[in-house]
């Protein structure tokens, strides 16, 4: 399977998703970052010494100015690390696994989250929340597009990759 194949499938349409929503939550994360500098500043007082509340101004700006500054850089999907991997560097991802977590306060089922980490070469790593629901499909179609790539979690796939992540290569 070539990349264009792969891009194609509902795997990747899935994985894409799952990035331009985090993609979102960032951008939210900034803005309501700035927002919060633009009240604070709003209540700030150049009369009195409040350096404090000067110093979370800058603070709450320039966090919300670099999350911009980066979504801009990144804003298509093609320029994500992950989509950027996929299809020029496919064999610099050696390991593939997914972590579910479910949520339980106070014994309620709350969420239930899904992780997939893909390891790459360079000892790097890289997190997509997906549906639980998708999961196995994605991986069997990651499987059939990285065939170099080892799947699952254990312990010695652990061991090996912290030795030489090459050792998972197939």
């Amino acid at each position: 399977m070539n990349y264009q194949d792969f891009k194609q499938t509902a795997a990747f349409r899935q994985i894409a998703s799952s990035l331009i929503r985090e993609r979102n939550q960032k951008l939210v994360t900034a803005i309501v970052s700035i927002i919060i500098a633009i009240i604070l500043a709003l209540q700030f007082d150049f009369q009195k010494n409040e350096w404090i509340l000067a110093v979370l101004i800058i603070t709450f700006t320039v966090i919300g100015l670099l999350i911009i500054v980066n979504l801009i850089n990144n804003w298509q999907l093609e320029k994500l690390q992950l989509v950027n991997l996929l299809k020029n560097k496919p064999k610099e991802i050696v390991w593939i696994y997914s972590v579910q977590t479910n949520r339980l306060p106070f014994g309620i089922q709350f969420t239930y989250d899904c992780t997939m980490y893909f390891y790459l070469l360079n000892g790097d790593f890289i997190t997509v929340d997906l549906p639980k629901e998708k999961v196995i499909e994605i991986s069997e179609t990651l499987n059939l597009y990285l065939k170099h790539a080892t799947f699952g979690y254990s312990q010695d796939n652990e061991q090996w990759y912290m030795a030489n992540p090459e050792l998972l290569l197939k």
